[in-house]
């Protein structure tokens, strides 16, 4: 699979794109009258993971087309080579954008979210502001300024965060996030906008 990446990256939302790619893909011959479903496959498997020539996560994709009708049998392989073109839609984000993620655990020194309701982040008490203190016994993160119930971090809430650090691993991305950052903190679920 050789990917040409498209650098002309339509922004969808913060962090989410949609490109158009051009593409060579080597196919079996064993696909034949099949090849569209063989390059799907190859798709499906790559969903959610991290592309280092993309440099983006695939979220979706769509419009397979065939550059043309027939391919090319690559020199000694065995393998059929098809340029086609392909839309992506990318999850790229990158350190000090801010990012929403729903809190999936309140930690003693840190605060679990899930981005997209599958990637983790993680913000380590370093980066929560310092006014902000644990209750064990309720599961929440409160400000010690303020005692109102919109100034707690609970399970289940959106917080806008400042993403500090991004790790891949196994194709995987996971974050560390900051809550010290500006504008960053509890969201309504009202606010929280996610195009499909």
């Amino acid at each position: 699979l050789i990917i040409t990446p498209n650098k002309a990256k339509k922004q969808t939302q913060k962090n989410l794109f949609s490109s158009k790619n051009q593409l060579e893909i080597f196919l079996s011959p064993s696909f034949q009258d099949k090849f569209h479903t063989a390059v799907q496959e190859i798709f499906i498997k790559q969903l959610l993971r991290y592309s280092n020539e993309l440099e983006a996560v695939i979220i979706s994709f769509s419009n397979i087309q065939f550059s043309t009708d027939s391919g090319r049998i690559v020199e000694d392989q065995y393998l059929v080579r098809f340029p086609i073109s392909i839309d992506f839609l990318l999850f790229a984000p990158k350190e000090g954008n801010k990012i929403v993620g729903r809190v999936n655990q309140i930690g003693f020194d840190s605060i679990g979210l899930l981005i997209f309701e599958f990637f983790n982040a993680s913000i380590p008490i370093a980066n929560i502001p310092e006014n902000f203190i644990v209750d064990n016994e309720n599961y929440l993160w409160k400000d010690s300024n303020d005692s109102s119930p919109e100034a707690e971090i609970k399970y289940n809430q959106y917080l806008l965060f400042e993403i500090t650090n991004i790790y891949k691993e196994s194709g995987f991305l996971s974050f560390v996030g900051s809550l010290l950052g500006k504008g960053t903190g509890v969201v309504r679920k009202e606010q929280v906008e996610i195009k499909e």
